[in-house]
């Protein structure tokens, strides 16, 4: 039989780990100089649009109208 689970603290770790990883992401991106902020945007406006330059556009297939029946 499997282990018996109280949901509220499953929920509780679930909302502290989530949290957790929330304050390492603005730590890393709050803690570097302004310079170095500023370099990253441009690297990420960088990859977004030569991602942008190599994605295929198609038009879709033009459908015919349905036959009146």
């Amino acid at each position: 039989m499997g282990e018996i689970v109280n949901l509220r603290q499953y929920r509780k770790r679930l909302k502290r780990q989530q949290a957790g990883q929330d304050a390492e992401v603005n730590r890393l991106h709050h803690g570097l100089p302004k310079r170095e902020r500023h370099l990253l945007d441009l690297e990420h406006g960088r990859r977004e649009r030569d991602l942008d330059g190599k994605r295929s556009e198609r038009d879709p297939p033009e459908e015919e109208p349905p036959t009146p029946v």
